[in-house]
């Protein structure tokens, strides 16, 4: 048996600071090839099991992942998950997803990428 595979392709845009890097991501989701609806809530709720993940999204308190919260840790913090209303077919997601570049972006990758070979 074949497991699915998904894919996401997107358009973004990149934030400069210090040595953490940020992506504002607007993407159509795409799974086995096809456009596929998927709520925002969904995508928090996947998200925030995903390895590597941590999820900062709270809309009530106005609190969202910044390049701060990113500062060396593993984690890619992820936030703002709400649906593209660019799009007309409700197939699209807007987040905003911060990382530690020079930890998490090189030599963590690396090693993870090795531990998967391995």
């Amino acid at each position: 048996m074949m497991a699915q595979q998904s894919c996401i392709l997107y358009a973004y845009t990149i934030s400069p600071v210090s040595y953490q890097h940020c992506l504002d991501v607007d993407s159509p989701v795409v799974h086995t090839l096809r456009l596929i609806s998927v709520s925002a809530i969904q995508a928090v709720e996947l998200l925030s099991k995903a390895k590597g993940v941590s999820m900062i999204n709270d809309r009530v308190n106005n609190r969202f992942p910044t390049p701060l919260d990113a500062s060396h840790q593993d984690d890619v913090y992820v936030g703002r998950v709400r649906r593209d209303i660019s799009r007309s077919d409700s197939h699209g997601l807007d987040l905003f997803v911060c990382g530690d570049q020079i930890k998490k972006g090189a030599a963590l990758n690396a090693v993870q990428i090795a531990e998967l070979l391995l």
